[in-house]
Parts: C-alpha cells; sequence; structure tokens
C-alpha cells in the first residue's frame, strides 16, 4: 500500500488524514506540469554548461528563500533549524567546482518576488516546498 493509501484509510473528524496535501497537490498541479515542460531536462544533452546555469538559477531562488527563513528563525526560535535545512552553501560549491569565480557566484541574481516570510505558516510553508523539492516529491 502506498503512503497516500495508507493516509487516506486514517479518518480524523470526518476528514481523511493526508486531505491537504492532495488538495495542495491539485491547486498546484498545472504549475508543475509547466515547470517541468519549460526544464525539458529529459530532451535536451545535460552537459556542465546546462548544469551550471541550473545551479545558478537554484541560487538565486535559494539564498532569498534562506535569508527569508533564518530572519524568521531568529523571531520564532525552536521552530526552524534553518542551518541543518540551508542547501545555498552547498550551491556555490557545486559552481565552484564547476569553475565559477567568487565574483561570477556572488553577481548571480536573486529571483524576483521571492515570498517574504512573515508567519510561522509561511516559514513552515515556505521548509514544505523546499523539503519537498530536496527529496523529490511529487
Amino acid at each position: 500500500m502506498t503512503t497516500d493509501g495508507v493516509a487516506g484509510a486514517v479518518r480524523s473528524r470526518g476528514r481523511v488524514a493526508g486531505g491537504a496535501l492532495a488538495r495542495v497537490r491539485n491547486a498546484t498541479a498545472r504549475q508543475h506540469e509547466e515547470l517541468d515542460g519549460g526544464l525539458d531536462v529529459l530532451n535536451r544533452p545535460w552537459g556542465a554548461d546546462v548544469h551550471r546555469r541550473w545551479l545558478e538559477l537554484t541560487l538565486g531562488l535559494l539564498e532569498p528563500l534562506e535569508r527569508g527563513l533564518a530572519r524568521w528563525a531568529v523571531a520564532d526560535p525552536g521552530v526552524l533549524d534553518v542551518a541543518e535545512r540551508a542547501r545555498a552553501g552547498m550551491v556555490r560549491d557545486d559552481l565552484r567546482v564547476l569553475g565559477a569565480l567568487p565574483g561570477e557566484i556572488a553577481a548571480v541574481p536573486s529571483c524576483p518576488g521571492v515570498p517574504v516570510v512573515a508567519s510561522r505558516a509561511q516559514a513552515l510553508g515556505v521548509c514544505y516546498v523546499l523539503d519537498g523539492s530536496t527529496l523529490g516529491a511529487s
């Protein structure tokens, strides 16, 4: 039985456990399909140059998100272990291995429109998305 099957079998107060996850997946399915289609990972050669560009885009998203989480963690201690989750440093290390110079890494632009973490719920939501991307969640 899959995890979804187990979650679907457990009921609480008349609601199916895991129902929120199913609603989130359904609500974001179109966006995930568009993103996956735009990457075209399987239909093109994935060499060092493509990987470096992917890492730059990843860094541009991770850095502002992780800064926001770190600010929130100071305001709400004990909820998030930001250092345990942080991946931007690993991405910078990978870029260095691929030959990026420190100035090039520092010049990677931040993703515009990154949400500002203003509540515990938002911080946990950002962690949910980042952790899911780390684990390859679908």
